[in-house]
């Protein structure tokens, strides 16, 4: 059961850390370019950043109890605000040169985002997506030994339960392992 397991929590995984993707580079995309915006939400994701995973994953457990919605929302809460605030720097680090040169040319600003904000931003941004997917695994994971009733959480509390060590240092060991893959990858 340990591939049909990690699958399940590896396709939860993935769906949350898309919505934080998808979140967090529009919201910093439009931080970095906005003073008034970084101003109104710098403290929010701030308070984003310092929240533990596991208090989002017994919000989420308590606000929907057992299946996959706590899980999914879990990964996207401990992530998101890791990309939003890297973007936002990431923008702030373009150099302002550049970025009056495309005012003097008359760039389109689509074009100056796609062309010289973006390829600027990429390094930092991998990065952001890098810990927040480390940070949105730790709280998927428990968030599923909270909350749901399958994935590779559910079943290091299954064996936990059971008062059986090598199932419990089986997965962790597999967890490890995918820890090690993951940073290769990324």
């Amino acid at each position: 059961t340990l591939y049909e397991t990690f699958a399940i929590t590896f396709g939860r995984l993935a769906v949350g850390i898309a919505m934080a993707m998808l979140v967090g580079i529009t919201v910093g995309l439009a931080m970095g370019f906005s003073p008034r915006a970084y101003m109104a939400l710098e403290y929010f994701v701030i308070v984003g950043l310092s929240v533990p995973s596991l208090v989002y994953a017994l919000i989420t457990s308590m606000w929907f109890g057992f299946g996959s919605k706590g899980p999914i929302l879990t990964a996207f809460l401990a992530s998101v605000a890791f990309i939003i605030m890297s973007t936002a720097e990431g923008v702030k680090s373009v150099p302002l040169s550049l970025l009056e040169m495309t005012t003097a040319f008359h760039v389109t600003r689509r074009r100056a985002i796609r062309e010289i904000v973006l390829p600027s931003v990429l390094p930092v941004l991998f990065a952001a997506i890098r810990f927040g997917v480390a940070s949105g695994w730790r709280g998927l994971v428990v968030s599923e030994i909270f909350a749901a009733s399958s994935g590779a959480g559910w079943m290091i509390m299954f064996w936990y339960d059971a008062r059986r060590l090598h199932g419990v240092v089986g997965y962790a060991i597999f967890f490890l392992l995918f820890a090690v893959v993951l940073d290769t990858i990324f």
